[in-house]
């Protein structure tokens, strides 16, 4: 680094600007590498190992439901709609109920 400097011609700004930038690339590179990105909605305050477990349910039956030619009547399909019916059911009381525990610690 070779500059100078007086009252009213400084050089030193291209410099620390290059450094600056070199930096902050650096800090992005190491950040895409190293911490895990998720979207804003990913977790689920709610969300539980009965969710996980009926949520696994549900997809099993309805991959048995699609590997036996998708029947509109019959046990498959009515296994897949009960898997279904259990997880969408679980899941709206889980969403529910955390709304009740939330919304009064704001009223408050």
């Amino acid at each position: 680094m070779n500059t100078k400097c007086d009252t009213f011609k400084c050089t030193h700004w291209n410099d620390i600007n290059s450094y600056y930038c070199a930096v902050v690339d650096a800090l992005k590179i190491a950040a895409e590498s190293n911490i895990p990105f998720v979207y804003c909605n990913f977790y689920k305050h709610y969300w539980s190992q009965e969710l996980d477990d009926l949520k696994r349910a549900s997809i099993d039956a309805h991959q048995l439901w699609l590997s036996n030619g998708k029947p509109n009547c019959g046990l498959i399909n009515d296994i897949r709609r009960d898997a279904k019916y259990k997880y969408k059911l679980a899941l709206r009381h889980a969403q529910r109920s955390e709304e009740f525990l939330v919304v009064p610690a704001f009223a408050a």
